[in-house]
């Protein structure tokens, strides 16, 4: 299939064409989740765990792999190639020495140095990286060539639709360009030519219960013909009633945490 990217930047990427976009690009520098030990789209490495055991694969390639706290799950069951640039990377040659890791820039034409056949035997994941490309395009092309020899890729980044952002943008965080609802994920991922296996959404991070990230299991050349993956609700799931639940209750109990913190302020003035 012949990518039209032209076409494809014309269209905003897929977003509504009146959405204003962030002109200026903050680095995501995670070393303040090293301090805070915050694990970002933690279900989405767990879901990709359990899918290359399931389909037999030896290797992880993660694009954007951050501060690396999240690659922990593969420790001992998988060879691991992390892509990312800056201090993010030092970070992680420093956490898991036993990974390999590489810098490379996101937009630039240069393709990623990945050997054929360890391309044929690994899951590719590029988790929330999306939203900090001034054009996506490049690396989202770079994807879809490595699909025509890798079996399958997860590829996830915030809900806009979820995360309290102005409807037409730009959004809240100074750290990204653009975001994507599910449904304009989806309809990019579509003009990628990308074959969709499983979407929806999943949990952003281990301290909070909120589930506003998207997350698309793409198929690849390289994924066996007529099989269907396990898909889990545990770590992606449509249903909106899970993340409202678990939102409501994160609420209540931070609301009663601010009210215990409160009380226990007012009596300590009172003992004074």
């Amino acid at each position: 299939m012949k990518i039209d990217l032209e076409t494809i930047r014309e269209r905003n990427f897929c977003i509504d064409p009146n959405y204003k976009v962030n002109r200026q690009l903050k680095y995501d520098d995670r070393s303040i989740d090293v301090q805070s030990g915050t694990v970002w789209q933690p279900n989405v490495y767990q879901y990709a765990s359990s899918l290359a055991s399931k389909l037999h694969l030896n290797s992880i390639i993660d694009f954007g792999c951050g501060s690396g706290d999240k690659l922990s799950v593969f420790a001992g069951k998988f060879s691991v190639t992390g892509f990312d640039f800056g201090s993010n990377l030092k970070i992680c040659q420093q956490k898991f020495p036993q990974f390999e890791f590489r810098q490379h820039d996101f937009e630039s034409e240069d393709d990623f140095p990945i050997p054929r056949d360890l391309g044929s035997q690994s899951l590719l994941i590029c988790a929330d990286v999306i939203e900090h490309l001034i054009d996506p395009s490049i690396l989202l092309g770079k994807l879809r060539t490595l699909l025509e020899v890798a079996p399958i890729l997860l590829l996830s980044t915030p809900d806009r639709s979820k995360v309290d952002a102005p409807p037409l943008g730009p959004p809240l965080n100074p750290r990204h360009i653009r975001e994507w609802t599910l449904t304009e994920l989806e309809d990019l991922a579509r003009a990628f030519g990308f074959q969709i296996l499983d979407s929806g959404n999943t949990l952003t991070n281990d301290q909070e219960p909120y589930w506003s990230t998207s997350l698309l299991v793409l198929a690849g050349e390289g994924f066996p013909k007529g099989k269907k993956i396990p898909t889990n609700s545990r770590y992606c799931s449509k249903n909106t009633l899970r993340p409202w639940v678990n939102t409501q209750l994160y609420r209540i109990a931070n609301k009663g945490r601010m009210a215990a913190s409160k009380l226990s302020t007012d009596s300590s003035k009172t003992g004074d």
